[in-house]
């Protein structure tokens, strides 16, 4: 049977191995404090649109935009850019304001809201006899490309 025997590392001077062990230990140090590139948010919603110049009426309905199914390979916190050759790069520090299913919802409420004249049930409570459109999404693939829109 083979014995291991433990002994301290030797050093020419006393101190010089926690010296040593401190230089080692600076540049860790130093690169866990460098500062990492900021954060940028991005949304799909714009400003609100500005009001006709003519009043239009009311559509005699209300719309329910439901919950944004998104494929979970395009449902990321980051931006995922489709580059000139065709790859996909994840850009960690240019992310979306809030889960990419609720921008998709909130964008296709405002522009619908917008182009028919129609009150979202999330905004406004439905009376009882009040006609409701659902519209309901599936996302299956959501495609950026940098320097456009999405």
């Amino acid at each position: 049977m083979t014995r291991l025997r433990f002994r301290p590392f030797p050093t020419s001077r006393p101190g010089a191995f926690g010296r040593g062990l401190a230089l080692l230990a600076l540049p860790l140090l130093l690169a866990a404090c460098a500062s990492s590139p900021p954060v940028h948010y991005y949304t799909l919603q714009g400003p609100a649109p500005k009001p006709p110049a003519v009043p239009r009426a009311a559509a005699p309905f209300l719309l329910e935009v439901q919950g944004v199914n998104v494929a979970s390979q395009a449902d990321q916190p980051q931006l995922m850019v489709r580059t000139g050759d065709g790859s996909v790069a994840a850009m960690y520090s240019e992310r979306w304001s809030s889960p990419l299913g609720d921008e998709i919802r909130g964008a296709l409420s405002d522009a619908l809201k917008h182009e028919l004249g129609a009150l979202d049930v999330h905004v406004v409570k439905p009376g009882p006899a009040a006609p409701v459109w659902r519209v309901q999404t599936d996302v299956q693939r959501f495609d950026l490309v940098s320097g456009s829109m999405a």
